[in-house]
């Protein structure tokens, strides 16, 4: 007996199904023709519009700083100079203001050389700290004698936390270059926002002299005192031009705020000055 047969047969369908193959060359040509669409419009653009070019590179700066700032967490510890501190909130020198009450001086710390040193009692300042050996050109290193102890001056700010300092500080002039005491002061006041990041910071303006001598006249006191006022706005702290009513028409000291005796400012100066500070604050 024959074996029957069994034909199979295939379906039309899938017979006319087409084949699908990839054509690698096909892509390449494809993308070369979008890419050249797109720069074709690009460059349309930009000529129609000539300030295209600086539009899209403004934005692209903007996106990178956006991104930059996002990335950058606050308190990063991002190192801060005296020279790129916050300015100030009032301009230099200060201008005269409505006088505050002599209670302000509660919140504030005098530190002196030797010029100002008869007022560190009996003015109203909380705390006063100075002594012979302090000046301009040792300030940033030289200890002072606190309640605390002996210590620099930004360790003396840092514990007793005044809400204002003010610096007097000068003795040194004819002395000691006056390039390198402003270098010394920058530091001091470094060294003071490191320890107390908020108090405010007075530069007192140093006063004239009453008897010029061969290494001391008043043009070197001038001098000095137009570089603390440019070193209090580089630096961004306060500058009171404190000894202007101090002076006579002709730049000197008047007799009256002089002691012979003392060899010093007299009481008359130093209430000239108290009452300065108390009419020129922000």
């Amino acid at each position: 007996m024959a074996k029957g047969r069994t034909i199979q047969r295939i379906s039309n369908k899938k017979r006319g199904r087409p084949r699908v193959r990839f054509n690698f060359w096909f892509m390449v040509i494809l993308f070369a023709i979008g890419f050249a669409a797109c720069f074709v419009l690009y460059m349309v653009a930009a000529n129609i519009n000539e300030s295209f070019f600086s539009e899209e590179f403004a934005s692209i700066s903007s996106e990178a700083d956006s991104i930059k700032t996002a990335q950058t967490p606050s308190g990063s510890g991002t190192e801060t100079t005296a020279s790129s501190a916050e300015k100030p909130k009032a301009a230099n020198p200060i201008a005269s203001s409505a006088a505050v009450d002599a209670s302000y001086l509660d919140s504030c710390m005098l530190v002196t050389d030797k010029t100002l040193l008869g007022m560190k009692t009996g003015y109203g300042f909380k705390y006063a700290v100075g002594s012979e050996n302090l000046n301009a050109y040792n300030c940033a290193t030289e200890k002072v004698e606190t309640s605390s102890g002996v210590v620099m001056i930004s360790e003396a700010v840092g514990l007793l936390k005044p809400t204002n300092v003010y610096l007097m500080l000068g003795s040194d002039l004819g002395t000691n270059s006056s390039d390198e005491m402003i270098s010394s002061y920058v530091s001091l006041i470094s060294n003071i926002r490191t320890a107390s990041p908020d108090v405010n910071i007075y530069v007192l303006e140093y006063p004239p002299v009453i008897t010029e001598t061969e290494t001391l006249t008043n043009e070197i006191v001038n001098d000095y005192n137009s570089k603390l006022l440019a070193m209090a706005d580089r630096i961004g702290v306060y500058y009171l031009s404190s000894s202007l009513d101090l002076k006579s028409a002709e730049g000197a000291l008047q007799e009256q705020y002089w002691s012979a005796e003392t060899g010093s400012l007299s009481a008359a100066a130093f209430d000239l000055i108290k009452g300065y500070i108390l009419t020129h604050t922000v």
